[in-house]
């Protein structure tokens, strides 16, 4: 449940959540939740959050930064040195970084106002 991994990783609000993962309804992101996980969101986010830290803030550069790995799944067969191609051929000057020595990929966009840098390797 896609829901149940932004609970664990990020530091969302239950709204942002629920949207996110494509309920149009709080009261029904709710609902299914507690069906499905026999667990409310707020119980889930709980027992995250007192196992592991969320969020790990840090200064640099006198701007507030926050790291926090996320893992995705997918179903092989993934190709990224290809994909990692197809990126480098379309990459978009000052938003997007492609090292093909390391095989990274990373891009800039801002998000309700905040300025946000995500990086993908294999």
């Amino acid at each position: 449940m896609f829901a149940k991994q932004l609970l664990h990783q990020t530091p969302l609000s239950m709204t942002e959540v629920a949207m996110a993962a494509g309920f149009n309804s709080i009261r029904r992101f709710n609902e299914i939740f507690k069906q499905e996980l026999r667990l409310t969101p707020s119980d889930l986010r709980q027992k995250s959050r007192s196992s592991t830290n969320v969020i790990h803030p840090h200064k640099d550069n006198h701007v507030s930064t926050y790291i926090k790995p996320i893992t995705l799944a997918y179903r092989p067969p993934l190709n990224w040195a290809k994909m990692l191609a197809f990126y480098a051929f379309r990459q978009v000057d000052n938003m997007e970084v492609i090292d093909d020595i390391s095989g990274r990929y990373g891009r800039t966009f801002s998000f309700d106002g905040v300025e946000v840098f995500l990086h993908f390797s294999s």
